[in-house]
Parts: C-alpha cells; structure tokens; sequence
C-alpha cells in the first residue's frame, strides 16, 4: 500500500496549535493568554505523507 496524504493536517506537514497560559498583567492581575503558532503535524512528524 503506497503512502497516503495525512488526514490529520491535509497532507501540508502542519498544523495550528493552541496553548493557554495564566499570566500576570501589570496591575498584578491574573489573565487568560491564549498563543496560536503553526508547528509539524504531530500524526505525521511534518512530512504529511502517512504509511
């Protein structure tokens, strides 16, 4: 069976991922932070080609 596009990322190699944090502003109140960034699949290691 020849490799088939990722179904995890579409066969691009990446996906969006979400983190959330706690933070502290400058008043010294606690703030929810929610960071995006584009990082390698995680099903297919970044090649998007699955076995």
């Amino acid at each position: 069976m020849p490799d088939q596009r990722c179904t995890a990322c579409g066969g691009r190699g990446g996906t969006e991922k979400v983190e959330y944090t706690y933070e502290t502003d400058q008043n010294g109140n606690t703030v929810a932070k929610e960071h995006r960034y584009y990082g390698p699949c995680t099903s297919c290691g970044g090649s998007g080609r699955i076995a």
